[in-house]
């Protein structure tokens, strides 16, 4: 089948879902190209590279590969694009099935008030998590009036043509379809039940599973005992993932003796604050850092831990699942839904301390265990049993 993913960012070495998408869906033997802008996220602080117009990624361990296809921006508000020539380079391609990643930006635009919409097999992944309050209380003024027209205007004009011109939405989390409905009419919303599917967020399972070679290796690198217990969490690391509050639970509230993985380190002020904070509480004994990784180190790290824990949504999350790792994570963060408590995490409360302090008292590493989650996980959550039930 050839399909066209629709992103508005495309950043292969950031891991995010339509880079899992499409890989999947070429190793399953699909002809996949990307239509895609020229731009970085926003908030992307490492070295930016010129990205190409063109270019061709090749899967590892396969003759399988990813076009890319990159277009000139028309109009850019922040993370909003409107790139040019997407329709015509869509009819071009002559796909049979069209995914958009995302209706809530600028980029889809063309797409969903054309006639190409009538056209093609249109099926969009929506994952809305955002609070409209939070813009309200941390802006000034010019920014809250932008963010107004933006999400209750063009975001609710979108989310009204996706759900008139697409064969289905697959929301990916917990509250997407609650925000949309906000948006709708009764007629719509009847409309909407008719072609929505709810899928959790995936992983990669060629990227991601345990290795019992890997987590040796990864201990002895770093210098842990086997019978450590280890957390890890990955992710990019700043302000919002709450990394000191994790350090805080982990060690100053009462300290639990485990030793700890924070991986996703770049440049910016939160770096210094983390660095700080282990230096003034010596724990550098305690705390491993280390940068931003690829997903086969990201894999060895994640083999090497015990347990992972995130109080932010990222993911890393369910790829660190995707490894038959337990994980901890309050009530808010979207892959929560993935937990069955005891068995392949722990939901934390207010008193995170506590409820990890008495986990870890009773683990004890079982590779049979961990193979037993990894298997599981597999089945219920990754991209290659996900998109096998919708394609």
């Amino acid at each position: 089948m050839k399909i066209a993913l629709v992103s508005s960012i495309f950043i292969p070495s950031l891991g995010y879902l339509e880079e899992g998408l499409a890989r999947v869906l070429s190793g399953l033997g699909h002809t996949v190209t990307v239509f895609t802008s020229l731009h970085y996220p926003v908030n992307y602080k490492s070295e930016k590279n010129p990205l190409k117009p063109e270019e061709i990624i090749r899967l590892p361990n396969s003759k399988e590969s990813i076009r890319i296809i990159r277009l000139r921006t028309l109009i850019r508000v922040r993370s909003n694009i409107i790139s040019l020539n997407l329709v015509r380079s869509i009819k071009t391609f002559k796909p049979d099935l069209i995914l958009l990643v995302g209706v809530s930006d600028f980029f889809p635009i063309p797409l969903l008030t054309g006639r190409i919409a009538n056209e093609f097999r249109i099926m969009a992944f929506i994952g809305q998590n955002y609070s409209m309050s939070h813009w309200v209380r941390t802006n000034p003024l010019h920014k809250k009036i932008v963010s107004f027209l933006i999400n209750f205007g063009i975001k609710g004009f979108l989310f009204r043509k996706s759900v008139r011109h697409v064969s289905k939405i697959i929301f990916y989390t917990s509250d997407s379809e609650e925000i949309i409905k906000k948006f709708l009419g009764s007629s719509l919303t009847g409309l909407l039940n008719a072609k929505k599917i709810r899928l959790p967020l995936g992983f990669n399972s060629d990227d991601f599973f345990f290795s019992a070679d890997n987590r040796i290796r990864a201990r002895i690198e770093l210098g842990i005992p086997e019978d450590k217990v280890v957390l890890i969490t990955a992710t990019r690391i700043d302000g919002s993932k709450r990394i000191c509050e994790i350090i805080n639970s982990l060690f100053l509230v009462r300290k639990i003796n485990v030793a700890y993985l924070l991986i996703g380190f770049i440049d910016n002020p939160y770096k210094s604050e983390i660095e700080k904070l282990i230096d003034d509480n010596n724990l550098k004994e305690d705390i491993f850092c280390l940068p931003f990784l690829k997903n086969e180190l990201l894999n060895k790290y994640f083999s090497a831990a015990d347990y992972g824990i995130w109080f932010h949504p990222g993911a890393s999350i369910q790829q660190g699942m995707g490894t038959g790792l337990p994980v901890f994570l309050p009530r808010h963060v979207p892959q929560s839904e993935l937990i069955r408590e005891g068995t392949n995490g722990n939901i934390l409360n207010e008193d995170s301390t506590n409820t990890i302090s008495s986990v870890i008292s009773t683990y004890r590493f079982s590779e049979e265990v961990r193979k037993k989650i990894e298997t599981n996980n597999r089945r219920e959550f990754s991209y290659q049993s996900l998109l096998t039930r919708i394609i």
